[in-house]
């Protein structure tokens, strides 16, 4: 075992080893932290993209382009009548002789299309596993003929100091609260309706999910359509009623000595 942060009495701290501090503080991605001027692009012409101050994570390594100031990258041209998106990385080299290790503005071009441009390829390393080059994506240039249109920043800007999320972390909500409360610690008994209860809290109905699902493929007011339903009227009268078998199979229903109705054999009445 080897201690990196203590004096050995010759250099010996890589950096490999100071880049998997941050990976592990920062993460494991690429974006641009909460310095400078964001690395904000400003077109100066078409042949010309000026990236203002900030610092670039990438894997564990950080670069800068100092406060006041900017750096200057050539764009290529494009051609008339055409379209395409140019790519401009940060792109990491290390010399495989001399172990001396880089950080350049690359343009990479894109394939000319009259319609549908792709984004171009690019190298897909990580110099935290020993890769020479290890490209970052942080603008798209997007032309068409000989303009510039737009210019696309890839990254996410990382807000906050590990400081401000401690002081977010203290504001945030220890526990549940509200309705929801009753509910945050325990499951419910399965298969039931919820409810709000009369303390405004979620809980469990009596009424099952097999209940609820006679609901499904109502398309109007349930009570409204058994009124609707029930719409016959009785009126209590005195009458003399009277059935009668004739033997012929039939059934005679007989009301004040008038027959209202024959009925043949089998019939349901």
């Amino acid at each position: 075992m080897e201690l990196i942060t203590g004096v050995h009495g010759k250099p010996h701290v890589t950096s490999t080893q100071h880049r998997a501090i941050f990976e592990n503080i920062i993460g494991k991605g690429s974006y641009i932290l909460n310095y400078g001027d964001l690395m904000d692009p400003e077109l100066q012409s078409n042949q010309s993209l000026r990236i203002r101050s900030g610092v670039l994570f990438h894997h564990g390594s950080i670069s800068e382009v100092k406060r006041n100031t900017y750096d200057e990258v050539t764009l290529i041209n494009g051609s008339q009548g055409m379209k395409r998106i140019d790519l401009v990385v940060a792109r990491y080299t290390k010399s495989p002789d001399t172990e001396i290790e880089t950080m350049t503005w690359t343009v990479i071009q894109g394939v000319p299309s009259e319609s549908n441009p792709a984004v171009p390829e690019y190298t897909i390393g990580n110099m935290q596993e020993g890769d020479l080059v290890d490209d970052c994506p942080v603008f798209e240039v997007h032309i068409e003929g000989i303009q510039v249109t737009q210019v696309v920043k890839l990254l996410d800007i990382l807000d906050g100091s590990l400081a401000e999320l401690n002081e977010k972390l203290k504001e945030k909500q220890d526990i549940i609260t509200g309705g929801a409360s009753t509910i945050a610690t325990k499951n419910l008994a399965a298969k039931r309706a919820l409810i709000s209860n009369s303390g405004g809290k979620v809980a469990v109905a009596s009424t099952t999910a097999t209940e609820l699902e006679y609901l499904h493929g109502v398309k109007s007011n349930v009570q409204t359509q058994i009124d609707n339903k029930n719409n016959l009227k009785c009126r209590t009268t005195t009458h003399m009623v009277a059935f009668e078998w004739t033997g012929d199979n039939k059934f005679l229903i007989i009301v004040d000595n008038t027959v209202v109705a024959t009925l043949k054999n089998g019939t349901n009445i």
